[in-house]
Protein backbone atom coordinates (compact mmCIF):
# COMPACT_ATOMS: atom_id res chain seq x y z
CA UNK A 1 0.00 0.00 0.00
CA UNK A 2 3.00 2.42 0.76
CA UNK A 3 4.10 2.03 -2.66
CA UNK A 4 1.07 3.08 -4.39
CA UNK A 5 1.78 6.24 -6.30
CA UNK A 6 -1.63 7.77 -6.36
CA UNK A 7 -2.09 6.81 -2.52
CA UNK A 8 1.24 8.55 -1.68
CA UNK A 9 -0.05 11.55 -3.45
CA UNK A 10 -3.47 11.73 -1.99
CA UNK A 11 -0.90 11.88 1.44
CA UNK A 12 1.13 14.52 -0.42
CA UNK A 13 -1.88 16.56 -1.39
CA UNK A 14 -3.42 17.01 2.16
CA UNK A 15 0.16 18.21 3.61
CA UNK A 16 0.40 21.08 0.98
CA UNK A 17 -3.31 21.55 1.50
CA UNK A 18 -3.07 23.65 4.62
CA UNK A 19 -1.31 27.46 4.50
CA UNK A 20 -0.04 26.60 8.22
CA UNK A 21 3.00 28.19 9.14
CA UNK A 22 5.46 27.83 11.80
CA UNK A 23 7.15 30.50 13.77
CA UNK A 24 9.36 31.44 11.48
CA UNK A 25 6.78 31.70 8.38
CA UNK A 26 8.33 28.60 6.55
CA UNK A 27 5.40 26.11 5.50
CA UNK A 28 4.30 23.67 8.46
CA UNK A 29 1.21 21.63 6.42
CA UNK A 30 -0.64 19.48 9.51
CA UNK A 31 2.12 17.57 10.07
CA UNK A 32 1.15 14.21 9.77
CA UNK A 33 2.53 10.75 10.20
CA UNK A 34 4.42 9.07 8.21
CA UNK A 35 1.75 7.17 5.84
CA UNK A 36 0.71 4.07 6.74
CA UNK A 37 -2.49 1.58 6.42
CA UNK A 38 -3.00 3.12 9.79
CA UNK A 39 -2.73 6.24 9.58
CA UNK A 40 -4.57 6.54 6.07
CA UNK A 41 -7.55 4.30 7.79
CA UNK A 42 -7.18 7.19 10.53
CA UNK A 43 -7.55 10.45 8.19
CA UNK A 44 -10.14 8.82 5.57
CA UNK A 45 -12.44 8.13 8.95
CA UNK A 46 -11.54 11.19 10.21
CA UNK A 47 -12.53 12.88 6.74
CA UNK A 48 -16.31 10.90 6.59
CA UNK A 49 -16.76 11.40 10.71
CA UNK A 50 -16.44 15.69 9.86
CA UNK A 51 -18.40 15.33 6.39
CA UNK A 52 -21.45 13.40 7.84
CA UNK A 53 -21.71 12.70 11.43
CA UNK A 54 -20.47 16.30 12.53
CA UNK A 55 -22.78 18.03 9.78
CA UNK A 56 -25.68 15.86 11.15
CA UNK A 57 -25.03 16.89 14.96
CA UNK A 58 -24.11 20.67 14.12
CA UNK A 59 -27.59 20.74 11.98
CA UNK A 60 -27.63 21.77 8.36
CA UNK A 61 -27.24 25.62 7.24
CA UNK A 62 -30.74 25.78 4.62
CA UNK A 63 -31.47 28.64 6.65
CA UNK A 64 -28.94 30.22 4.89
CA UNK A 65 -30.34 29.55 1.75
CA UNK A 66 -33.99 30.60 1.98
CA UNK A 67 -33.02 34.35 -0.08
CA UNK A 68 -30.18 34.83 -2.85
CA UNK A 69 -29.11 37.71 -0.96
CA UNK A 70 -27.55 35.20 1.42
CA UNK A 71 -26.02 32.49 -0.30
CA UNK A 72 -23.68 34.29 -2.77
CA UNK A 73 -21.11 31.08 -2.42
CA UNK A 74 -18.91 31.73 -5.39
CA UNK A 75 -15.87 33.54 -5.38
CA UNK A 76 -16.39 37.28 -7.15
CA UNK A 77 -14.93 40.14 -9.03
CA UNK A 78 -14.39 43.42 -7.44
CA UNK A 79 -16.62 45.47 -8.01
CA UNK A 80 -15.71 49.66 -8.38
CA UNK A 81 -14.79 51.36 -4.99
CA UNK A 82 -17.71 52.00 -2.65
CA UNK A 83 -18.01 55.19 -0.82
CA UNK A 84 -15.46 54.17 1.89
CA UNK A 85 -13.01 53.67 -0.98
CA UNK A 86 -12.60 50.05 -0.56
CA UNK A 87 -13.88 48.01 -3.75
CA UNK A 88 -17.22 46.32 -3.04
CA UNK A 89 -17.90 42.64 -3.51
CA UNK A 90 -21.12 40.62 -5.02
CA UNK A 91 -23.38 39.60 -2.01
CA UNK A 92 -26.25 38.58 -3.75
CA UNK A 93 -26.31 35.06 -5.69
CA UNK A 94 -27.08 35.46 -9.72
CA UNK A 95 -29.67 32.95 -10.68
CA UNK A 96 -27.01 30.12 -11.26
CA UNK A 97 -25.44 30.21 -7.99
CA UNK A 98 -28.89 29.95 -6.11
CA UNK A 99 -29.91 27.40 -8.02
CA UNK A 100 -26.55 25.64 -7.26
CA UNK A 101 -27.03 26.37 -3.93
CA UNK A 102 -30.54 24.48 -3.84
CA UNK A 103 -29.31 21.43 -5.19
CA UNK A 104 -26.61 20.97 -2.60
CA UNK A 105 -29.45 21.73 0.08
CA UNK A 106 -31.86 19.42 -1.13
CA UNK A 107 -29.25 16.80 -1.74
CA UNK A 108 -27.58 16.89 1.55
CA UNK A 109 -30.57 17.01 3.10
CA UNK A 110 -31.39 13.31 3.46
CA UNK A 111 -30.19 10.78 5.78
Amino acid sequence: MEEDEEIKAYWASLEKASDLKDANGAPNGYDLPPLSKATLVEQLSHTAFWVTGMHETAGSIVEMFESPRNSATKVCQQGPEGEDGQPTRQTMADVQTYFQDMCVIASTGFR
